[in-house]
């Protein structure tokens, strides 16, 4: 499952996949024992010390953070990535006309993630990355849950695969944001 979810966030990249395999590999199987003493994966308990075990070569914030929100039940554990990063930095180029997207940024806290030169988030360098995570942990994931409680106190649904209606979660306000971050790309 590892290396499925490091495969789909890292986009098929398979020289960066086939790195992290062997550096899977040479961890052996105590590796994954020793994941599974992160359990229970409920809430956002031990997720720090989860991503912080996650992260071996070839294995960056973004890659960590999809494994993470996975072993969590995709409920309230955010996947970092670009987008979101640079949309809660408010770093990108907004339309002068664009009224409501200026609404939405002055309603989500500005969190100051660490950027390298060529505007990607710094995870590549152990400062970069713990200072990533640490704002992660204590501003990103606490703003997704604060916005999917405010949904829900609003009464706001959405109907799922199944016809029923469900609450926002965490995942869901990551999902929403990435996918505008995706469609409105040349802004980023």
């Amino acid at each position: 499952m590892l290396v499925e979810i490091h495969q789909w966030k890292t986009g098929g990249q398979h020289g960066t996949t086939n790195k992290y395999c062997s550096a899977l590999e040479s961890k052996g199987s105590d590796y994954l024992d020793k994941l599974m003493g992160y359990h229970p994966f409920v809430n956002i308990n031990n997720l720090e010390a989860t991503i912080r075990y996650l992260k071996i070569s070839n294995c960056n914030l973004p890659a960590c953070t999809a494994i993470a929100s996975f072993l969590y039940c995709r409920r309230d554990v955010p996947i970092f990535d670009k987008y979101l990063a640079k949309f809660f930095a408010h770093k990108f180029s907004i339309p002068e006309n664009d009224k409501s997207i200026n609404q939405v940024l002055g309603y989500v806290k500005n969190i100051n993630f660490q950027f390298e030169k060529d505007g990607r988030p710094n995870n590549y360098n152990r400062i970069g990355f713990n200072h990533n995570l640490e704002i992660y942990i204590t501003e990103f994931v606490p703003e997704c849950i604060r916005i999917s409680k405010d949904i829900q106190e609003l009464n706001i649904c959405y109907v799922n695969i199944y016809g029923r209606c469900v609450e926002f979660l965490p995942i869901d306000v990551e999902m929403a944001i990435f996918s505008w971050a995706r469609k409105h790309s040349q802004i980023f």
